[in-house]
């Protein structure tokens, strides 16, 4: 049984508690993993978002036990061996929050943040998408991995691209590089849904009796005749309001603007809370 040392103080607690908000998930071979809320009815089934989970241990592991070490003794690849020191820790610190049982924020659970994303008339962005069939917490790809290389691309290259590389490779990103439903870089939620369950089989049997989302006939009906235009019309409204932007601040950066145009559209009462974006959706997509 391989239980990852930081995490095993959590899982006793767990063992010992009676609290049925906390669940342990054993794979096959062994590696048990900590769920802080359950889940009932889970969309992704456990075992895709484990085995995930398992991969990044073990290219952690095996990065913090053989290869940063065997660095730290050649004098000339001390910069390396610090940049790579810093990338492990770095990532290492942001893998529990993968997890969206895991993570914890203010406001609606992040796992009802997670699931609205399925809800009718949104659209998701590639790396979305590949999240949300994996069971991945997509509330991080706005915060700690804004800068997450875009997966529908080429293989990732480099040391410092250990995540990456471990979700380009999923069969799931495999397919959905091939996904005829992108539209500009975007899909609809009604599409990704129509993907996931009727083309593939990524979905558990029972996702839509989840407790944390109230599916309606309206979720895996048809695509609505305005799903493009809503898409089309936040592109315009970003323009709009960036072309305002770089006229009031011409020096801002790309990071910058984004942060403005997302704030306006909360802010400005005209402004349909359907076109509304996340900071970093206006940053990877729309400028």
């Amino acid at each position: 049984m391989t239980i990852e040392k930081d995490l095993k103080p959590l899982v006793d607690l767990a063992k010992k508690s009676k609290a049925a908000e906390r669940e342990i998930f054993r794979l096959d071979n062994g590696y048990e993993l900590l769920f802080h809320e359950v889940d009932i009815n889970r969309v992704v089934p456990k075992e895709v978002t484990g085995d995930v989970m398992y991969s990044l241990y073990k290219w952690l592991k095996s990065y913090k036990e053989k290869i940063i070490p065997n660095l730290s003794y050649i004098e000339e690849e001390s910069l390396k061996y610090k940049e790579l020191s810093e990338y492990i820790g770095n990532l290492e610190s942001k893998r529990v929050a993968l997890i969206p049982e895991n993570r914890s924020i203010r406001g609606d659970s992040p796992i009802k943040q997670n699931y609205s994303l399925l809800r009718p008339n949104k659209v998701l962005t590639h790396n979305q998408a590949l999240f949300t069939l994996l069971g991945l917490n997509t509330i991080e790809l706005d915060w700690s991995l804004s800068e997450l290389q875009d997966l529908n691309s080429t293989r990732p290259m480099g040391k410092n691209k250990i995540l990456e590389h471990i979700l380009w490779d999923t069969p799931q990103n495999f397919e959905l590089k091939s996904c005829a439903y992108f539209d500009n870089g975007l899909i609809t939620s009604e599409d990704l849904i129509k993907f996931a369950t009727q083309d593939n089989s990524f979905f558990s049997n029972n996702w839509q009796k989840n407790k944390f989302f109230e599916y309606t006939k309206d979720v895996v009906s048809e695509r609505p005749e305005n799903t493009r235009q809503l898409t089309e019309d936040k592109k315009i409204l970003v323009n709009e309001l960036d072309i305002e932007c770089k006229s009031k601040h011409k020096n801002w950066n790309k990071d910058a603007r984004a942060s403005w145009i997302a704030q306006q559209m909360k802010e400005r009462p005209k402004i349909d809370s359907k076109l509304e974006l996340s900071e970093g959706n206006i940053y990877r997509n729309y400028l």
